[in-house]
């Protein structure tokens, strides 16, 4: 059997970025219904996510608002201040 070759990347320095609270994560422990459990996994499936990435994304959404939350917010201030 033939050895593959092994190669090495170069890893620039880290970014500040990765050091920002957001992308550290937390261990924590907590009881959930079976059946919300069941959904969050069935959507994340849908999504080809893994679940606990998914409930982490759906509680992002639900503190910091959505991306299309944002857009909505924009849009509309954009046509009040046009309108007065």
């Amino acid at each position: 059997m033939a050895k593959k070759k092994v190669v090495y990347a170069k890893k620039s320095k880290l970014d500040a970025d990765e050091f920002d609270r957001k992308h550290i994560k937390v261990l924590i422990s907590v009881r959930l219904d079976g059946d919300v459990l069941e959904g969050m996994k069935a959507q994340a499936s849908d999504k080809g996510l893994p679940y606990q990435t998914y409930i982490n994304l759906v509680l992002r959404e639900r503190i910091h608002g959505s991306e299309e939350d944002k857009i909505r917010a924009i849009v509309r201030d954009e046509l009040a201040n046009k309108a007065s």
